[in-house]
């Protein structure tokens, strides 16, 4: 099942797309070329959120399976990874930017 909805004003268009089959929604607004791209993925275990915008896109990524949390944001290039690790007894976070990273355990 998909509802779409396009407005055309003065040549210039936005289409919003909302696409929900089994276990994804995806929307997506166009705008002159540049387009904004939201997915919102929910499939066993994991949600994938992705922004994306004239070509700069951000991602968030958050992945739950069994003892983990992942956690992306990935914005033109460079890059934040944050990991959350809950297996038996402690709790690691990494926070990673371009290159550089924080662990705290």
């Amino acid at each position: 099942m998909h509802i779409k909805l396009v407005l055309h004003p003065s040549g210039a268009h936005i289409k919003l797309v909302l696409h929900e089959s089994e276990a994804h929604i995806k929307l997506v607004l166009y705008q002159s070329g540049a387009h904004i791209k939201l997915v919102l993925y929910q499939s066993g275990a994991h949600i994938k959120l992705v922004l994306l915008q004239s070509g700069a896109h951000m991602k968030l990524v958050i992945h739950q399976s069994g003892a983990h949390i992942k956690l992306v944001l990935h914005q033109s290039g460079t890059h934040i990874k944050l990991f959350l690790y809950h297996s038996g007894a402690h709790i690691k976070l990494v926070l990673q930017q371009s290159g550089a990273h924080i662990k705290l355990v």
